[in-house]
């Protein structure tokens, strides 16, 4: 924050406090009229550098709270980040795997870099090997039969 304002803004409060006292010493009614004006001066000098140490004040807490929220964000990402592994599925063919969570599951890497959470969905299947697609960035991959991240399970069907 720029203090120069709030400085300022003390400046022209002692003046027009010193201005105000000087008008109990005066005569005549120029003299007062004249210090009376320089007395308006001094207080609108002072409301203006009020103002802008305010809005210089709004400027940091808005700053402020986006960072908070990008803060908030990153902590976030990490939590979910620190869940998943890469992973090298086929030669040069990399996937975010899952640790531990159910169903197993793999996460497209070029989404995961760009910190989303894009699940890659099997497109077909067949004793060859399989390929998945990203549905965010359209990125597909194979893999080599006996990679994949394990058999589905349909709760309440048996389905396998």
């Amino acid at each position: 924050m720029d203090m120069s304002a709030i400085a300022s803004a003390v400046t022209s409060l002692r003046a027009a406090a010193d201005i105000a006292k000087a008008l109990a010493t005066l005569k005549s009614e120029i003299e007062i009229q004249s210090k009376v004006i320089e007395l308006q001066q001094a207080i609108l000098a002072a409301q203006s550098h009020a103002v802008a140490a305010h809005s210089q004040l709004f400027s940091l807490e808005q700053e402020n709270r986006e960072l908070q929220r990008r803060l908030e964000e990153a902590e976030a990402w990490n939590g979910t980040a620190a869940q998943y592994e890469l992973t090298e599925v086929a030669p040069r063919v990399f996937v975010y795997k899952s640790r531990g969570q159910q169903p197993e599951h793999w996460l497209c890497a070029n989404c995961f870099e760009d910190k989303r959470r894009s699940i890659l969905q099997l497109q077909f299947e067949s004793e060859m090997g399989a390929k998945y697609s990203c549905h965010q960035c359209k990125n597909e991959i194979a893999v080599p039969s006996g990679r994949t991240p394990g058999p589905i399970r349909y709760r309440d069907s048996g389905i396998v």
